[in-house]
């Protein structure tokens, strides 16, 4: 009776090792194809897309049966990198992006800061003009290229007050060199006047 009991429990172990081998070759086999997924997402065109099928793949990982616990590390650690070269690319695009905002803004701020001191300038009015239109020109430029969100507001009011402040400045300018002239007039009428008097005496 005893032999026949082990012969039925080697039985129903072997059974069991069969479906358990199976199954861990079955799992092994879906992890591979895991990692084959999200490795060709590092190429994907669509990031935000290769993002979230990364997500979902991690999700999917999972072990039934385990096999040798280095084999279960090389796996796990495979997949990992594959999903981190996925992330990096994402992180690679933020630090992109940030750069570019920042890059644009300080721009937008030499703009505004080469306005201000135009405004504050004794620059002629001849050469006013075309330096004014030059920075008008430059800051219609920079309105295509965004600027970080906390300092667009405050940057384009800084940009109306200087340009506001300039245009006031070249009025200034205008104003005096109006107002020179009128004097020099004044000056060299007085001095023809004087001239005409010491004629008038001398003649007389």
């Amino acid at each position: 009776h005893r032999r026949q009991l082990e012969k039925r429990f080697r039985t129903a172990l072997k059974r069991l090792d069969e479906k358990l081998s199976a199954e861990r070759a079955r799992n092994q086999q879906f992890k591979h194809e895991l990692i084959a997924k999200v490795e060709a997402l590092a190429d994907e065109a669509d990031l935000e897309r290769a993002i979230d099928t990364t997500k979902r793949l991690q999700r999917e990982w999972t072990t039934t049966v385990s096999a040798r616990q280095k084999e279960e590390n090389k796996l796990w650690q495979n997949f990992r990198a594959a999903c981190d070269a996925v992330f990096e690319r994402r992180r690679k695009q933020h630090e992109a992006y940030a750069t570019e905002l920042a890059e644009n803004l300080k721009n937008a701020e030499t703009i505004c800061g080469e306005t201000e001191a135009l405004a504050a300038s004794n620059l002629a009015p001849d050469a006013f003009v075309p330096a004014l239109r030059e920075l008008e020109s430059r800051w219609h430029d920079s309105e295509r290229h965004t600027l970080p969100r906390q300092a667009s507001g405050p940057l384009n009011q800084r940009w109306r007050r200087a340009r506001s402040q300039a245009q006031q400045r070249h009025r200034e300018l205008l104003h005096e060199q109006r107002k020179a002239s009128l004097d020099l007039l004044d000056r060299q009428a007085a001095i023809c006047e004087q001239l005409e008097r010491a004629l008038e005496s001398g003649t007389q």
